[in-house]
């Protein structure tokens, strides 16, 4: 009688999502790096496998971007650990995280100042705004989505009811300094162009 073999786990699809390269940013050894290694000017989501665990993840296009544009990330490196494995190899390292408060802060809500009343209040079917832990998507830390920032994001920004915290505030600032920078240099660049139109040189 014959052995059955277990079958493999089923890995995650790989999904379409791709990102353009751009490379407006970046000084010539960088650009001249990334430009050798996605020669068709897009980056496309990529299969990767956690050491640790084992399991299989997708590295999505717009994190390859994030790394290879604005981190400067290594032209050969790929994600080694899932978010767990990181999280908690982060830990045993002694890195320090922010101390979480014995009873989360409670904040009341607003229900008139809701945008859509019918999602909102299944999410928050008490009233109540309540510390949220989250771990941000550039530096891996623990952080803390308070209640008066959700109350804030929620009634006064009219931000989405599905929507969560991604970013820590330090990387938050970091990624608005890139963007404000990028539109500085793009709006230098248009207006050297309208300078040599008006001129009549192209």
């Amino acid at each position: 009688m014959k052995k059955k073999t277990p079958k493999p786990a089923p890995e995650p699809k790989k999904s379409a999502n791709v990102a353009r390269v751009n490379l407006e940013m970046l000084d010539a050894w960088n650009a001249s790096r990334i430009k050798w290694r996605f020669p068709e000017g897009v980056y496309h989501d990529r299969r990767c496998c956690c050491r640790t665990c084992g399991v299989a993840l997708i590295w999505e296009a717009w994190e390859q971007k994030e790394w290879f544009e604005e981190m400067k990330g290594d032209d050969h490196s790929e994600p080694v650990q899932c978010i767990a494995c990181r999280a908690r190899t982060r830990k045993t390292q002694g890195i320090r995280r922010p101390k979480l408060k014995k009873y989360a802060e409670r904040v009341r809500a607003d229900v008139r100042q809701w945008q859509d009343i019918y999602t909102l209040s299944r999410r928050f079917p008490d009233g109540f705004y309540c510390d949220t832990p989250y771990i941000c998507r550039t530096c891996g830390e623990v952080k803390i989505w308070t209640a008066p920032q959700q109350k804030y994001w929620f009634e006064e920004k009219q931000g989405r009811s599905d929507s969560t915290a991604v970013y820590c505030p330090e990387c938050r600032e970091t990624y608005r300094q890139i963007k404000t920078e990028a539109r500085r240099i793009s709006a230098e660049g248009l207006a050297k162009k309208l300078a040599r139109q008006a001129q009549g040189s192209y």
